[in-house]
């Protein structure tokens, strides 16, 4: 007795069928077109910043030299004949998926190519991995002024590719008066962190805490 699934996988392949949709056939030459990728960004990226880099990560690989050859390969052995016009889809379809709670996701970028006169879609899979700046306290005398440098010199900045960000200076107006402020509790100076991920300039906002001492009375 043959098994129910039998036709599954004796169909004489794409090559024979006047519908290249049917089950299997047209997901097994997708799925060999797909690319992947990584990128990294700091936390705070909204998503509108992080399809931007997906995107140019994305067009990257699609042009970079494996992806060429995957394109030169499949035209020489695939069923489909020769496939042209790979174009990736507008950022308004990129999909991202929920970052995971170990800082990585996956932004999903809308590929179409065409082969035999037929469009077909796929995706780039980019990965991502989020990075965060850490922070030291920031200890300072009742009285004395906050300097820029100091708030500064109190971050250390996350790395994207071997590329730390570049901390900046703080707003004038988040940069409170320690004058009465020894012994307070929660005390915080917010600042940026401006990294290149991909080409992309983004501001991860930090905060350095602060603790005021009461000056010494000699």
């Amino acid at each position: 007795m043959k098994p129910a699934y039998e036709n599954q996988f004796h169909r004489g392949g794409l090559a024979n069928s006047d519908n290249p949709d049917f089950e299997y056939g047209k997901v097994i030459y997708i799925n060999s077109l797909q690319a992947t990728g990584v990128v990294t960004v700091p936390i705070n990226t909204n998503n509108d910043q992080l399809k931007e880099v997906a995107y140019a990560k994305a067009q990257e690989e699609v042009n970079s030299a494996n992806f060429q050859q995957l394109l030169r390969d499949m035209n020489a052995t695939a069923a489909m004949g020769q496939i042209t016009n790979v174009t990736l889809n507008s950022k308004d379809k990129v999909e991202i998926t929920k970052i995971a709670a170990d800082g990585r996701g996956v932004v999903k970028v809308p590929v179409t190519y065409t082969a035999d006169g037929r469009t077909y879609d796929t995706t780039v899979d980019i990965e991502v991995n989020v990075v965060k700046s850490t922070t030291d306290k920031l200890v300072v005398f009742e009285g004395d002024k906050i300097a820029n440098d100091q708030v500064k010199s109190s971050v250390t900045p996350a790395t994207i590719d071997t590329k730390a960000g570049v901390v900046n200076n703080p707003n004038e107006a988040d940069v409170f008066s320690t004058t009465g402020k020894a012994g307070e509790a929660g005390l915080k100076i917010p600042t940026t962190v401006t990294h290149d991920s991909n080409g992309t300039n983004i501001n991860e906002t930090v905060e350095v805490p602060v603790t005021v001492l009461p000056k010494t009375k000699w």
